[in-house]
Formats: C-alpha cells, structure tokens, sequence
C-alpha cells in the first residue's frame, strides 16, 4: 500500500476484481459526500452504445482495453466524484497515472471463494480468457493482485465490514 501524496485529496478511486463490492461502496460513499458517482464500466458502455459482453465478444478485450483507457483518461481532471474502475483498470500503468492524480485509490478486497460466491449467477460479466468461472476468476484475481497493492493507498475487505464501515473508513482519510 501506498501513502497518498501531500496534497488535497479531491476524489476517490475505487479499484478492487470484479465482484469485490466496489460499486455498492462507490454509490453509498458518493451519496455520503454529495460527490458525482462515476463507473468506468457505464461510461464504456455509454461510448460504445453495448453491453461490456456484445462489445467483447464483437471486438475482443484488447478493443475493450484501449476503450477503457480513453474514458480513464477523460476522468483526469474530474473531481469531487467517486471512481469505480473496471477490474483490469489497474494493469495498465498510464490509467492507473491518470486516476491516482489527486485522489486516494482504495482497494475494495474480498477473498477469492467470496468472489466466486457473488459471481456464480451473474451473468452479465464475461470471462477474461478461460471458458469457466472458477478456473477465470483464479487465474486474474492472482494476477491482478500485486497490481492492487502497488497502486492502492488503502485496502479494505468488504466480506469484513459493512458498506457504511468501509465508507467511514475512507472518509476519516479524506479529512
């Protein structure tokens, strides 16, 4: 974890795997604070006029990256709003440059058999590479979790503390 930089601290940044809880997090913390709540994933899908799964699955994940990058870099000078990020966001380092630009990035957590639990039935999200859940979801959130730990300034387990704890959590950081 890292130490935001000494300044004013004008957003949050949610960024966790998909399943994590980040959304339900990002809505309540954004009501809280009467900030603008803004999801990577809907504004992919604004620009793109399809669901995350018919765009992927018509253009690849490659073609669903690059799009994400461009919305990511839209949100640079937004501020007083609450960012939740798609997934991967992090895997690419000029998106995560962009979103740690005056914000506190926090890590939404929660174990992997949690994850799967919350995924099981969605049907919404589609697979990253592998053609089952279970073998997708080990090989990404594995991956994906030293990416997690260098660019969050706080990590929090939402299957440990309710969604009005995690916010208070990362209020008392913003002050």
């Amino acid at each position: 974890m890292n130490k935001p930089e000494t300044f004013q601290i004008k957003r949050v940044v949610l960024i966790g795997y998909r399943g994590a809880g980040k959304t339900t997090v990002g809505k309540r913390l954004a009501e809280i604070l009467a900030w603008t709540y803004l999801s990577t994933d809907e504004m992919i899908v604004k620009k793109s006029g399809a669901s995350i799964p018919s765009f992927v699955e018509k253009y690849g994940w490659k073609e669903f990256r690059n799009l994400e990058h461009e919305v990511v870099h839209q949100l640079k000078a937004e501020n007083e709003c609450v960012i939740d990020c798609g997934g991967g966001v992090v895997e690419d380092t000029e998106n995560m440059s962009s979103l740690k630009h005056r914000a506190l990035v926090v890590w939404i957590d929660a174990p992997l058999e949690i994850i799967k639990s919350r995924l099981s039935n969605v049907v919404d999200r589609p697979p990253l590479n592998e053609a089952d859940l279970v073998s997708d979801l080990e090989e990404h959130y594995q991956r994906r979790l030293s990416f997690y730990q260098k660019y969050s300034d706080m990590q929090l387990n939402s299957s440990e503390k309710t969604v009005e704890e995690i916010c208070r959590e990362i209020i008392s950081r913003l002050s």
